[in-house]
């Protein structure tokens, strides 16, 4: 068993471990029992994963950051069993369980008697080359493709009972959307993130314009809002069979809460960008035929302009972080590749 290093648990502390030793500790091949070669690290927002020979690892940040507290570990427990939870709709044969990580004999292990001081979500590990964002840059997608992830999302709708669907009131719905575009819109304009004027100030007046003219279409679709995905990206599809949907969106329940055209305009912003207009256009095409739901063209140019506008907050929102703040050039012209698309898009292109 590999020790935790320099900062084992004391007395005073019996539950404490610095994250840093956790993670050098999960970064070590000598920690697993099937010994990989190595162990690859990679690092988010939220979140260390630790892809170790067939298996991945998943250890989340005790941070407080965007709506989400993280600190108490508490909280990442309940996060860690929300995602295996959410994960298991649509990737159930990825996800295999939530494991406690312990402090035993003043060293670390995976499980058994000890105390408990952090848990991690096991997973098993994808071949990287099948995921969309992967096929889409070798140029090996085909509208099929697209059509069956739409028909895989599907069973986020088909599979809930009319008794148990969400049944948010219009009000709800359109207060939850302008929510998520006010915050949007707020992020972009930080004066921090250096964007300049224009290149924010006539598409948010464009969105908000937008919103005012398909309130209506909105209004009228919140019977349709059940638990989505969240945060549906190219590098979550597994082109493999089966096809698996991963890393559904765990901490708040309110950004899931989706109509489903919404989630697939989440994922058409992200395939436009990594392989052109026309995989958006064939998932578009694709869901209005697999869930029999004709989506009015202007409401489609209004969800995909305000994802592309959410998906360059979060471009931003990596300048917040030390660790992701290193090249600041990177993350704004990766906003601005978003601001651009969800300005095409407003303009109906």
């Amino acid at each position: 068993m590999t020790p935790v290093g320099a900062s084992p648990p004391s007395a005073a502390a019996p539950g404490h471990v610095p994250l840093a030793a956790k993670v050098a500790w999960l970064s070590d091949a000598a920690a697993y029992a099937d010994r990989p070669r190595t162990v690859e690290v990679i690092q988010t927002h939220f979140a260390y994963v630790f892809l170790a020979g067939s298996h991945a690892y998943k250890l989340k940040k005790p941070v407080k950051v965007y709506g989400a507290d993280l600190r108490p570990l508490a909280e990442r427990e309940r996060c860690c069993r929300e995602e295996l939870r959410l994960n298991s709709r649509l990737a159930h044969q990825t996800y295999l369980g939530v494991v406690p990580l312990v402090v035993r004999d003043g060293q670390l292990a995976f499980e058994g008697p000890g105390v408990v001081v952090d848990w991690l979500v096991a997973m098993r590990r994808l071949d990287r080359v099948q995921m969309l964002d992967a096929r889409l840059r070798a140029g090996s997608v085909a509208p099929a493709d697209l059509e069956a992830v739409v028909r895989a999302l599907r069973a986020l709708d088909t599979g809930v009972q009319p008794d148990r669907r969400a049944h948010v009131a219009p009000g709800e719905h359109l207060a939850g959307i302008v929510g998520r575009l006010d915050e949007a819109l707020r992020e972009i304009a930080r004066p921090d993130f250096g964007l300049p004027r224009p290149t924010y100030a006539a598409l948010a007046a464009a969105l908000r314009a937008r919103y005012a003219d398909v309130r209506p279409l909105l209004a009228e679709r919140a019977w349709r809002v059940r638990e989505g995905h969240g945060d549906l990206r190219a590098e979550h599809v597994w082109l493999g069979h089966p096809l698996q949907i991963i890393d559904a969106l765990e901490f708040d329940v309110r950004l899931r809460m989706l109509d489903p055209a919404e989630d697939v305009a989440m994922l058409a912003v992200d395939t436009e960008r990594l392989g052109g207009a026309w995989t958006r256009r064939a998932l578009c095409a694709s869901y209005e035929t697999v869930a029999g739901d004709g989506v009015p063209a202007p409401l489609w140019h209004f969800l995909l302009a305000l994802r592309a506008a959410t998906r360059a907050k979060v471009a931003l929102w990596h300048l917040d972080d030390p660790e992701h703040a290193m090249d600041p050039g990177h993350w704004r012209a990766h906003a601005g590749e978003y601001l651009a698309l969800s300005a095409q898009f407003l303009a109906g292109a």
